[in-house]
């Protein structure tokens, strides 16, 4: 399995009460639909960090900086699959579409995006 993760970071003069509106949103979650049944993605996974205590904890026993806002994930079978879409015109304005929506509540600048490969022991 092929993973897709992207660690965002909501961007700057965004209310956390915006960003989870947005994530949690009805246009973000059709979007996600339709690139799953486009792109022919095995699992999405939308994950917000909790506004918790022991998070900040964690944050200082290290030193750390803030966390990201929320994780995405995008699973694919295979890389051969993951290269196939990158070439589909309507996967392309798909993620014009979703940049757009994105825009206007993420730090791209900050946030993180990166692939990975899953193996199930």
């Amino acid at each position: 399995m092929i993973r897709f993760i992207h660690c965002i970071k909501s961007g700057a003069g965004v209310t956390s009460e915006a960003f989870r509106k947005f994530w949690q949103g009805p246009e973000l979650n059709q979007l996600l639909s339709e690139f799953t049944v486009q792109a022919g993605a095995c699992r999405i996974s939308k994950n917000l960090t909790l506004d918790v205590s022991a998070n900040n904890q964690l944050r200082e026993d290290r030193g750390s900086e803030e966390p990201y806002d929320a994780i995405l994930e995008i699973w694919f079978d295979n890389a051969a699959s993951l290269m196939q879409i990158t070439e589909m015109h309507d996967v392309q304005q798909l993620f014009k579409r979703m940049e757009k929506l994105q825009a206007a509540y993420i730090d791209f600048h900050t946030s993180k995006r990166f692939f990975t490969e899953w193996n199930e022991d």
